[in-house]
């Protein structure tokens, strides 16, 4: 639960980072503000989304919801896998194309 807590709490840091360096500097580099808010968004996302499904999923350990446990936890690993290829590949494009 602790990397969940830290996860959110980094994330909504690097979010603010990200808004501050598009307020502060308008001009500069737009690569490096666009890239802090998408990485801080998606860990703030996974954690807060991580830590409300294991309330509401996992505290049953019943038989019958074991399936369904094992089969939310195995869901939420590949989204959370899948959105990170896609944020690294949005990452790599917006420090090419955003110079």
């Amino acid at each position: 639960m602790k990397i969940k807590i830290t996860s959110v709490v980094i994330g909504l840091i690097l979010l603010i980072a990200g808004i501050l360096l598009i307020v502060l500097k308008p001009y500069g580099p737009i690569a490096y503000p666009v890239s802090l808010i998408g990485i801080g968004g998606y860990l703030f996302a996974i954690g807060l989304a991580s830590s409300l499904l294991t309330r509401l999923y996992y505290k049953d350990t019943s038989d019958a919801s074991a399936a369904r446990n094992k089969m939310m936890r195995v869901f939420e690993i590949v989204v959370y896998s899948f959105t990170g290829i896609i944020l690294f590949i949005t990452i790599i494009l917006c420090f090419t194309v955003l110079k």
